[in-house]
């Protein structure tokens, strides 16, 4: 009886220095859809680290920006975040929010041009580079096969393919405005590459080599205006889950979207979907988004840094790699594995492939235009809902576009 008292004895004093050693660190995310996702990734995290707890602790995403903000200054922030691209990146690290990365073993396994979005101007990381994602057009294989619908090859063959799907009482595109970061990040700025001229086209804007209300960038409107018809009625009220169930359902035929929704149409039963590059008007080159679009940012405050580095650094194993390849259907590993991932998902094949033999850019606002006021990226909202609404012409837009950026942007 004594024995078995000790021998029990024992084993509740390992069990409380174990439970002492645990650490535990929170990741915060503007992917509230990834509960499922972030789940089996740690999962696999757990079989190489039992004693670090990870918890997801995702927010709303058009509340990401801010809450991050108020949870950093507060004291309160995540230990591990998801960290922007770009500016707003750059704007966090310079107020002391942000680890310096740059010395980290773990930055090897990057290449040069995906680390420059997350390095702040004099060349520091401030993020890692985890996902890349893609954007497109999903269409339902069904109503284009019924209807005897090619896949579009130029700007004019999609409009002639969406005028014939309205005559048949199909809604051509399911995109709405009432989430406006839907029609913003994945109408604009999927049109956005093609019509400036890819990277080279962004930089010129940037750097004044062109003016922001250039041909180029009205352009971008007019390609939205072409779209105006085509949308649901009263698209004003529609959003972006209501787009999504609407395709899912075969209501419209087509949707403007990315790559992160290929786990949500493979559940929609009985739909069979595909994907294409939002065609170029004939004679002028297709550029495509290719959007270096999640880093990971330690919180130099966390209490549990060194756990989050290892963390950090086990996403990039190729263990961590292989793991989120798994989990994060539609999301793009963006460091070096020791050997190709296998994608087979045949939707993630065709993004993919968008990519072969023609240039690729980020979205059009990340680099230089998401910070100031207006910001660049509130700007083409507000623009683009007036062009399809009808209240400006997309010269007026472009115009209005420069002449509010003028009020803070510096070459």
């Amino acid at each position: 009886m004594k024995r078995a008292r000790l021998i029990l004895s024992v084993a509740m004093a390992l069990v409380l220095v174990a439970g002492a050693a645990a650490q535990t660190i929170t990741v915060g995310s503007w992917r509230t859809d990834d509960v499922a996702q972030w789940k089996g990734l740690i999962a696999d995290f757990n079989k190489s680290y039992p004693g670090i707890e990870v918890r997801f602790d995702p927010t709303n995403p058009p509340d990401y920006n801010a809450t991050l903000r108020l949870q950093l200054e507060s004291g309160t922030g995540p230990d591990v975040f998801y960290a922007r691209s770009g500016d707003v990146g750059k704007t966090l690290f310079k107020d002391g929010f942000m680890l310096d990365l740059s010395a980290e073993p773990f930055m090897s396994k990057f290449d040069a041009a995906s680390k420059f979005f997350w390095q702040s101007d004099d060349g520091r990381s401030f993020g890692m580079p985890l996902f890349a994602i893609s954007q497109g057009i999903y269409y339902n294989v069904k109503l284009f096969r019924d209807y005897k619908i090619a896949i579009p090859q130029t700007w004019e063959e999609l409009l002639a393919a969406a005028k014939t799907l309205k005559s048949k009482g199909v809604i051509p595109f399911a995109n709405g405005t009432k989430d406006e970061w839907d029609i913003n990040e994945v109408l604009f700025q999927t049109l956005a590459p093609t019509y400036v001229g890819g990277a080279a086209g962004r930089k010129a804007l940037e750097s004044g080599a062109k003016k922001w209300n250039d041909a180029s960038v009205a352009a971008v409107f007019s390609a939205v205006k072409d779209l105006s018809p085509y949308l649901p009625r009263g698209y004003a009220a529609v959003d972006y889950n209501s787009s999504k169930v609407m395709f899912q359902l075969g209501k419209a035929a087509m949707m403007f979207d990315g790559s992160w929704t290929i786990p949500e149409h493979m559940k929609a039963a009985g739909l069979e979907y595909g994907v294409f590059a939002a065609p170029a008007p004939k004679g002028m080159k297709r550029a495509q988004v290719f959007h270096a679009d999640t880093g990971i940012a330690i919180n130099p405050k966390s209490k549990n840094v060194a756990a989050a580095k290892t963390f950090v650094a086990w996403l990039v194993s190729d263990a961590g790699i292989a793991s989120v390849a798994e989990n994060f259907t539609g999301f793009f590993p963006m460091a070096k594995a020791s050997k190709a991932i296998p994608f087979s998902n045949p939707v993630v094949k065709s993004f993919l492939a968008m990519n072969d033999g023609v240039e690729t850019d980020v979205r059009f606002s990340w680099t230089r235009l998401n910070t100031g006021n207006p910001s660049g990226y509130d700007l083409i909202t507000a623009n683009t809902i007036a062009v399809l609404g009808g209240k400006k012409t997309p010269k007026q837009a472009a115009d209005d576009f420069a002449a509010d950026l003028a009020k803070w942007y510096v070459y």
